[in-house]
């Protein structure tokens, strides 16, 4: 199992998205992003009872980055029924030290600009932001905190 069982504290566990192309997914997140692989699989085994498992075809990867936050990706061959399925989700966001430097490694390693950089302030939150399109589409918000 992977985190820490001894936490009773409620946190956010993982972000999971379809994806078409596990493989291209893995390689863009680790190469732009710095993620490094905690475990991938072809298949999993699920069971309604806790007893009899059947084994399914279900291909993804389990990512992490320094921090600790993790990513986890599943093919899905039917782009229809994956984005009907993520479709609430607008976007999900990654810090960065230099998002000028983040969104062009993106655009190089196949990402697409969605909105450019801004500078936003909330309250004592200061950031720099833009945003890209990764290798399925989804929505990455890239923020450089310049004040907090």
């Amino acid at each position: 199992m992977i985190g820490s069982a001894a936490s009773s504290q409620n946190a956010v566990y993982d972000i999971g998205n379809y994806v078409s192309d596990v493989e291209a997914s893995q390689k863009f997140y680790t190469s732009v992003f710095g993620f490094e692989v905690v475990m991938s699989w072809n298949e999993m085994e699920v069971s309604e009872d806790g007893v009899d498992y059947k084994t399914i075809p279900h291909k993804g990867v389990y990512m992490r980055d320094v921090n600790g936050t993790h990513l986890e990706f599943i093919e899905s061959g039917n782009p229809e029924n994956y984005r009907e399925v993520q479709e609430p989700i607008n976007h999900f966001a990654i810090r960065v030290d230099d998002v000028e430097l983040t969104i062009a490694r993106a655009i190089e390693a196949g990402a697409k600009l969605a909105i450019p950089i801004s500078h936003i302030r909330i309250g004592s939150l200061n950031v720099r932001s833009g945003f890209v399109f990764g290798p399925d589409g989804e929505r990455i918000q890239l923020v450089e905190i310049l004040a907090e």
